[in-house]
């Protein structure tokens, strides 16, 4: 998704470069993925209230995608924070819960 940061007017995408090295035989990316990849500048941070929210890489705001004009506005700094702690607990459990299914699978191996 094309977007631009109400707080600082930086624009560019939330398509996150890939890290990994594409398997051997895989199709190559298409030119306007990789286009979206260099123009990462904002990050995925969840929904809120059904729209979604992205974070402002440059500048560290969050913006909120809506349908109607304008496209993207900015969450008050006390809203942000709130959102912010709330997804970052949720990042911490999810990271917990996934590490605990790989252990359980590693001892199932064994």
């Amino acid at each position: 998704m094309k977007l631009k940061c109400p707080a600082c007017g930086a624009t560019g995408t939330d398509v996150a470069p890939y890290e990994h090295e594409r398997p051997e035989g895989a199709p190559p990316l298409p030119e306007s993925t990789k286009r979206d990849m260099d123009a990462y500048a904002f990050e995925v941070y969840g929904n809120l209230g059904g729209r979604p929210v992205r974070k402002c890489l440059n500048c560290g705001a969050g913006i909120r995608v809506t349908f109607l004009p304008p496209r993207f506005r900015k969450l008050s700094d006390e809203e942000w924070a709130e959102f912010k702690v709330r997804f970052e607990t949720w990042r911490e459990q999810d990271r917990a819960r996934v590490e605990a299914q790989v252990r359980n699978l590693n001892q199932e191996d064994q």
